[in-house]
């Protein structure tokens, strides 16, 4: 017979990739459409597998594509020869009998990854993306409601109908008869699941990051088969046609038939070393596919085994390179420090020898130690040995695992460095000896130098401390502080101040100058600065600045003139106190003060008047009974009595002006008592001016005096026709209602007014209007600014209001009229309804 070596080649894999009419060698998907019609997912587009013929659809053309983009996820067969594609951040396509593709789009036109596909019990397609579970409805994908929202690696229905799916990084979910259970992990990496498989009547596996795990209880749990562990990531699980389970990994896969657990790689003739987790199919004809990063292989189990007759492989160690030069393996052999070893060696097997892997050992006979690896290389590299003897040895293995008899070198010496030897260390002891002296100079030099050190951050640490301190008083402080240059120019600012002055930012305040742009009259500022250069001292100098926004904010400066360390130069340190608002109330009490006073004042005085005249009124009647009308002195004394009662008004006028009248308190609706002094009022307004009422009819009453009202009617109208003059104006008069809180009472008189309901009678004029020093007195008695006061007008107008416990306010601009509002405080029931137009309710 013949004679010779021959090899035995490996068949238990038939492996498709480019080069077999594939669209790309990774398969991250494969799905069985129809029997005999396979479809192949890759990260770019998909082959479709009939029999020997074979057709390729990629998704999109360019060399940009981005193929995370559209990476194949998952494939589900459909009806008819039809089949859903999951194509990650792409999203979901159909592909119909006849290789067209249509894209189908969410809901609210949003983008999602879409991660995996499964047909439920009732035949309706489910889609797991990274926002939760979607299905289809009229032409788009909307939202499952009934499904927890998370994010879905992958998912099973398992024959009872139960729903599992991968939670995220956060374990598994289970959804059953409405009902949500949880598993979870202790980790992230047991949480973190790619795939699942049904295991009959037990709890289905999982794969994990961390390996094969069971869904039992609520957690995940080790799945060792036969008591050995997979500890590796697990992309895919799947059974073949013997019930025999496939698991694989990045690193191959293993296969478990219940008593052994094999393991195949690409020595064993598998296309890739890593497997996809949803490329894993047993097709109607009982073959098992198995998708890698490398093409794709389909198990053929009768060529599996054959070769195990083969004889075990035969290793031999060639030679020794170092230095440039080669020495043979079995021959002892020295070299120096730092030398590379390279050590060759081969091997003849009757199987294939790209399948061979080797076993790499190097000993190191004085530490009785060895390192070892294992590699297909057929050459080891050994760099920066230390010092010593080596001996190599290596051992041959091929797919099959028979192992070959170790082989090794003869010992192979490292020589040490030369400060090792003798000589070296002789010299090194001398030169030793003469550095002692310059070495106990330096560590004493640099003891000192530490201790220097060490005071040094001490005293630093002081100030950095007190630097602190100080600085957090200032910070914090509720008053403004800064510091300006002799310019105006600010150097640095508190919080305080910068929220005083309503800038949004320290950095917005110190753009501007404090001289020029805070003070309200740079006359003013440019004084200040003049104050502190001739005195250097600032005390409770009170000025008046502009805020932000334009609002003008009264202040007190206290501060004084320092040098600055650095370079000498004078610059300003001022303290700085809002008191706008205490200047407020200071100025309120001294006017109610004086009000007061006045009131007390005029009040006496009308009281001791008012009996006089009451004393010349009745001797004046007694003498008109004495005389007839046609004497002489009649006239007179008829005269005399007209001054004394129009002395008595003006009485009536201090008592209302002091709060101390007589008055009949009763009901009064506003509007309908300006109706029923229509006439006087028409009277009290001369041509040309003109006159206009607004008058709302639906106002609640108030407890007034009617005569006092009438009076405070033609009061505020005789003041606006003064205020018009000889010229022809208008003077509107309106009533109505209000709600007034302490905001709108703000500018009102008296001060103290409580906020609440109000009635409200209003005179605006088109007179002259009044400047801030006239609006300020024009509750004074006897003042006005057309001629020498001669009454009481609006003095007795303020009394009447203080009784009533309301306000006044007022809005003037000169040349632009002026506007004098009444607020009147109200019941708090309704007034009733009168019986007639213009009579007074009862």
């Amino acid at each position: 017979g013949a004679r010779g070596a021959a090899k035995i080649p490996s068949f238990r894999f038939q492996n498709l990739g480019i080069e077999e009419g594939l669209l790309q060698d990774e398969v991250t998907a494969i799905c069985e459409v129809e029997p005999d019609r396979l479809l192949f997912g890759h990260n770019t587009g998909l082959t479709i597998v009939e029999g020997s013929r074979k057709r390729t659809i990629r998704f999109t053309s360019g060399r940009d594509q981005d193929e995370s983009r559209t990476r194949v996820m998952d494939i589900e067969a459909g009806r008819g020869g039809t089949a859903w594609i999951a194509a990650h951040f792409k999203g979901l396509a159909r592909l119909d009998r006849d290789g067209g593709l249509s894209w189908i789009p969410f809901a609210n036109g949003a983008t999602r990854d879409v991660l995996c596909l499964e047909t439920d019990p009732s035949g309706r397609l489910l889609v797991g993306t990274g926002d939760g579970f979607f299905r289809l409805r009229n032409g788009v994908l909307v939202r499952d409601t009934n499904l927890p929202v998370c994010y879905v690696r992958n998912m099973l229905f398992t024959a009872d109908g139960a729903l599992y799916f991968a939670w995220g990084r956060d374990g598994a979910g289970k959804w059953a008869e409405g009902r949500l259970t949880r598993f979870y992990a202790r980790d992230h990496k047991e949480g973190y699941i790619y795939t699942f498989l049904e295991n009959g009547g037990d709890p289905p596996l999982a794969g994990t990051i961390a390996g094969l795990m069971t869904l039992a209880g609520d957690s995940l749990r080790t799945s060792p088969l036969g008591g050995e562990p997979i500890d590796r990531p697990v992309y895919l699980l799947v059974r073949d046609a013997k019930e025999r389970l496939w698991i694989g990994t990045d690193n191959g896969v293993y296969r478990w038939d219940g008593e052994t657990l094999r393991h195949f790689t690409q020595l064993s003739g598998l296309a890739g070393m890593e497997t996809n987790r949803a490329a894993g199919l047993l097709d109607s004809r009982g073959r098992l596919w198995i998708g890698t990063s490398s093409g794709v292989s389909r198990y053929a189990e009768k060529y599996d085994g054959k070769e195990r007759m083969a004889a075990p492989p035969q290793v031999d160690i060639l030679a020794v390179h170092a230095a440039g030069k080669t020495f043979p393996p079995d021959k002892p052999v020295s070299f120096q420090a730092g030398t590379m070893l390279n050590i060759q060696y081969r091997c003849a097997s009757f199987l294939e020898e790209g399948q061979v892997q080797y076993l790499c050992r190097l000993e190191n006979e004085r530490k009785k130690t060895s390192s070892e690896f294992i590699t297909d290389s057929r050459q080891a590299h050994y760099a920066n040995l230390p010092p010593g003897r080596y001996r190599f040895t290596v051992q041959a293995t091929d797919g099959l695992g028979h192992r070959s008899e170790p082989v090794s070198t003869a010992f192979m010496t490292i020589r040490g460095p030369f400060y090792t030897r003798a000589w070296f260390i002789l010299l090194a002891f001398t030169l030793l000896g003469g550095s002692a002296f310059l070495l106990a100079r330096y560590f004493a030099m640099r003891r000192i130098s530490e201790v220097m050190r060490r005071e040094i951050e001490r005293k630093t640490a002081q100030l950095t401390a007190t630097e602190a301190k100080y600085s957090n008083l200032v910070r914090g402080a509720v008053f403004g502080i800064f510091r300006v240059d002799m310019d105006g120019g600010f150097l640095d600012v508190n919080p305080a101040l910068v929220t005083m002055l309503g800038f949004d930012s320290a950095d917005d305040l110190m753009r501007r100058n404090l001289f020029t742009d805070i003070f309200a009259d740079p006359a003013e500022g440019e004084k200040v600065r003049g104050e502190l250069m001739s005195a250097e001292l600032l005390q409770g100098r009170e000025a008046v600045w502009r805020k932000r926004n334009g609002e003008l904010v009264q202040v007190r400066l206290s501060g004084r003139i320092s040098r600055d360390r650095a370079n000498g130069e004078p610059t300003c340190e001022i303290i700085v106190d809002d008191i706008t608002e205490a200047k407020r109330l200071t100025e309120a009490v001294l006017e109610a003060q004086k009000l007061e006073s006045l009131g007390l004042l005029a009040g006496g005085i009308a009281h001791d008047f008012n009996n006089a005249l009451g004393a010349i009124v009745g001797n004046v009647d007694l003498a008109k009974m004495d005389i007839p009308e046609t004497h002489p002195a009649y006239r007179n004394l008829k005269n005399i009595q007209q001054v004394a009662l129009r002395a008595a008004e003006r009485t009536q006028q201090l008592l209302a002006y002091s709060g101390q009248g007589t008055y009949i308190v009763e009901a009064i609706h506003l509007s309908r008592l300006i109706q029923q002094m229509e006439d006087l009022i028409r009277i009290s307004v001369p041509e040309p001016i003109r006159l206009e009422t607004h008058l709302e009819e639906d106002l609640p009453t108030f407890e007034a005096d009617r005569s006092q009202m009438q009076q405070v009617v033609l009061n505020l109208l005789r003041n606006a026709v003064e205020a018009i003059g000889g010229n022809s104006g208008e003077i509107h008069l309106r009533t109505g209602r209000t709600t007034a809180d302490p905001d709108h009472l703000q500018d009102a008189v008296p001060a103290e007014t409580n906020p609440g309901e109000f009635v409200y009678l209003e005179v605006e004029d088109s007179g002259c209007g009044m400047d801030e020093e006239s609006r300020g007195k024009m509750f004074d008695p006897f003042f006005t600014t057309k001629f020498p006061g001669r009454g009481l007008g609006l003095s007795a107008v303020l009394g009447i209001m203080r009784s009533l416990e309301g306000a006044i306010q007022v809005s003037t601009h000169p040349g632009k009229g002026t506007t004098v509002r009444l607020l009147f405080r109200v019941k708090e029931k309704p007034a009733a309804p009168s019986g007639k137009p213009g009579q007074t309710p009862s």
